[in-house]
């Protein structure tokens, strides 16, 4: 599971290529949310189609097509009820979006 979402501060550690997330020292009030698209014609547009659909909503995201996901920033001032109408992995949530049912 994600400990840091978008404006979190975290510590790290370098590894001999990657930077590595240790501790969440401060997290913000977003949240991070995947979803894997299965509609849609085609891998890249259906991951574009989830884009789309989340832009209203003050969502925004990227799609990865090594995973074929689509990785979604969900700010605190998104309209979480809206959001959770689709199907998703929690990566990294706040207590508000667990208490919007």
């Amino acid at each position: 599971m994600s400990i840091a979402s978008l404006h979190s501060s975290i510590r790290r550690s370098v590894g001999e290529v990657l930077l590595w997330v240790k501790e969440a020292v401060e997290c913000s009030d977003n949240c991070v949310i995947r979803i894997v698209p299965i509609d849609g014609g085609g891998e890249s547009a259906a991951r574009q189609v989830v884009l789309d659909a989340f832009a209203p909503l003050g969502v925004e995201g990227e799609g990865l097509a090594r995973f074929n996901l689509v990785a979604l920033h969900v700010p605190a001032s998104a309209d979480i009820q809206a959001v959770k109408q689709w199907h998703y992995e929690e990566g990294c949530v706040t207590d508000e979006w667990r208490a919007a049912g």
